[in-house]
């Protein structure tokens, strides 16, 4: 998953914990927004 980072919430106060994915732009290092038209492989359907 190049340009990909996951970002694992763990402890949250009366919260919910999740693991978030976003763009890795390491060259510059920061971390982004996926594209508004992003979908994690386990979410995409094959045909």
């Amino acid at each position: 998953r190049s340009g990909e980072a996951d970002l694992i919430v763990a402890k949250h106060r009366n919260g919910p914990t999740r693991t978030i994915t976003v763009s890795a732009q390491l060259h510059l290092a920061r971390f982004t927004d996926m594209a508004a038209n992003f979908a994690p492989k386990e979410f995409v359907k094959d045909n």
